[in-house]
């Protein structure tokens, strides 16, 4: 006995689940004015069903999505109401319907396009289903990253991407599929050279964008890695492609000491301390915090290098904060809470423009220091606030 009430409470409760499961959404649609009183209406009335209400069933493809629906007669609306799809919609009967009334539904679903359809009220189908496009998405950036024979490239867009790489004729060629871009990712392209890349070059074909690498040195014996991540403090995805040399690494890790390590703590006086106070003003905490939030590959190593090579210019091993604090960087804890939060080490972006003066040719200086500094601004974006950085660290200069 005991078994078949406990097998009926079960069954009882899959019951409800599944009813829960099933519910949908329900909205009315139904005007208070009836429409205006015709002959041909009294002849309308005598159909079978012309008193019933009437009902349709909206679904989406993908399901979820925002609708908005309005019912009009002569252009105006008399009626609206909203709900996520699946919907079931409760309209007026057939004899409360004018032949010139219509249902205008709108469809809405985050990172896909928006579809408006509107239907005649008097063949209103029961069931309707919309389905909705996947927006493109939008390239935003490049930046190239580069010290020794270790490169990295990156491109920023506005949600995850298919992609592939493959070699061409000139070299690297990028697909992106589902993917549009701006003239500034034009211009960012055409912008884009180094040790590594010699010249860029962006076209679309149908919904694809195709991205053309040409190498400075073809065929170098590099390793090439491919990754995809969604940065979190932007809802974006960056792509990274990194060529690797076959040394592992050592070879840059000796390059980015060798440029830290002309840092000294004479370095990071008032005057150099004008120059990123000015940079910081300009670049903004928050895009600031998001270009030094990234730990992969280069970006990441060269990152760890100059904010232990602030600690050891310290007495006590400790970084500097903008408001003073300091966090000794020997314990582990203490070490992951000065790196959760790079964008607040004081002299961080002095560091960083010690790496690319020791890793690059003057010409290269500034998109280098661009690219780790504001991977998200063109070179000649960034180039005013470099130069009112660079006038008032040496008017500081001058006057000491």
């Amino acid at each position: 006995m005991f078994r078949r009430a406990f097998g009926a409470r079960v069954g009882a409760l899959a019951l409800l689940l599944c009813a829960a499961a099933t519910a949908q959404e329900r909205a009315e649609l139904v005007p208070e004015r009836a429409p205006p009183w015709r002959p041909t209406r009294f002849f309308q009335s005598l159909r079978d069903g012309a008193h019933a209400p009437r009902k349709i069933a909206i679904t989406t493809r993908p399901q979820g999505a925002r609708l908005e629906l309005a019912y009009l007669r002569d252009g105006v609306e008399l009626r609206r109401a909203h709900g996520s799809s699946p919907l079931e919609v409760r309209l007026p009967s057939a004899l409360r319907s004018a032949a010139e009334d219509r249902v205008a539904i709108r469809a809405e679903l985050a990172d896909h396009v928006a579809r408006e359809i509107s239907l005649a009220a008097s063949e209103i189908p029961a069931t309707l289903e919309i389905e909705l496009a996947r927006e493109p998405a939008q390239l935003h950036s490049l930046a190239l990253l580069e010290i020794a024979d270790r490169a990295r490239l990156e491109l920023r867009a506005s949600r995850e991407l298919v992609f592939r790489l493959a070699r061409s004729e000139r070299g690297w060629r990028l697909a992106l599929s589902d993917a549009a871009f701006d003239d500034s990712f034009v211009g960012r392209a055409t912008e884009l050279r180094g040790e590594t890349i010699a010249r860029a070059a962006v076209r679309a074909t149908g919904s694809d964008v195709i991205l053309e690498l040409s190498p400075v040195r073809p065929d170098d014996g590099r390793e090439l890695r491919l990754s995809q991540r969604v940065l979190p403090m932007r809802g974006a995805s960056l792509i990274a492609i990194e060529w690797m040399p076959s040394d592992g690494g050592r070879a840059v890790d000796l390059a980015i000491g060798a440029a830290l390590g002309s840092l000294r703590r004479s370095d990071l006086g008032e005057c150099a301390q004008r120059f990123e106070r000015s940079l910081r003003g300009a670049l903004g905490e928050d895009a600031l915090a998001v270009a030094l939030s990234e730990r992969g590959g280069l970006r990441g190593r060269a990152l760890t290098l100059a904010i232990e090579r602030l600690a050891a210019l310290e007495p006590d091993g400790a970084v500097v904060l903008l408001d003073g604090a300091r966090i000794p960087i020997a314990l582990d804890a203490e070490r992951a809470r000065a790196f959760a939060q790079p964008e607040r080490i004081r002299g961080l972006l002095i560091a960083l423009r010690a790496l690319t003066r020791g890793a690059h040719a003057t010409a290269a200086e500034q998109a280098t220091l661009g690219g780790w500094l504001a991977p998200e601004q063109s070179p000649a974006e960034l180039a005013p606030a470099l130069a009112r950085a660079a006038a008032d660290e040496a008017a500081c200069r001058a006057s000491s």
